[in-house]
């Protein structure tokens, strides 16, 4: 039977088991940390796997031993046969933040890209999204699957508005009252393009040259959010 002697962590995204008895071929090989599986598994040799997170070794709060398990399908009677290795070895990988982005500069629309260094943090929030997230100002920066890395999670941010924003230009206020704004352009009834009925037709353009336009400038002390 298989066993586990040690494990560890050897770089930011992998986990060397060692030990005895390993399966090399005909099962399908299995390791899992802190509940998540590994996306990929090398077996080096009968005494020597390495197990790879693609965004990093999950993050665990406590000291966890990884799980390691072979598994056959029987042929014979389509039943499978699973073979767990013994041996616990707990190995800690604790949330550690080196780093995170500062002084970024982002309008009230947000989008702007927020990066938190910490090794293994992506696989949580790519995991399981719903209870692993970075929030600004109360709200969930999205996190971004394709930019992060094993040793860094990318979020956009998300839209947000600052207390000077909302006392100064009442941009987080909904405004019942956009009417008072003024309306510009070369249509006939160039308010019809803000009244949300799309089969209203507001007109002719009254230019020839083809160059049409048409526009509403918010009222005075409003700043406009477009989304």
């Amino acid at each position: 039977m298989p066993i586990i002697s040690n494990a560890t962590i050897s770089s930011a995204s992998t986990i060397q088991i060692t030990g005895t008895n390993f399966f090399e071929t005909g099962y399908q090989t299995t390791v899992e940390f802190g509940g998540v599986k590994a996306d990929n598994v090398t077996i080096e040799s009968a005494t020597s796997i390495v197990a790879k997170w693609i965004k990093g070794v999950p993050v665990v709060p406590n000291a966890t031993a990884p799980i390691l398990f072979f598994e056959k399908l029987n042929t014979t009677d389509d039943m499978s046969v699973t073979h767990f290795a013994s041996g616990q070895i707990n190995i800690s990988n604790a949330l550690e933040i080196t780093a995170a982005s500062s002084d970024l500069t982002c309008s009230f629309s947000g989008g702007c890209p927020f990066e938190v260094s910490a090794k293994g943090l992506s696989t949580l929030m790519r995991g399981d999204p719903e209870n692993n997230f970075i929030t600004i100002c109360d709200r969930k920066c999205i996190f971004q699957d394709n930019d992060s890395t094993d040793e860094k999670a990318q979020c956009l941010v998300p839209e947000v508005s600052t207390t000077y924003s909302d006392s100064n230009f009442k941009i987080a206020v909904p405004s019942e009252d956009l009417k008072t704004g003024e309306y510009f352009g070369t249509y006939v009834n160039n308010i019809a393009a803000f009244d949300d009925i799309l089969t209203e037709d507001q007109g002719e353009s009254s230019t020839d040259s083809g160059n049409c336009s048409i526009g509403m400038s918010f009222k005075p002390g409003h700043v406009g959010l477009i989304s």
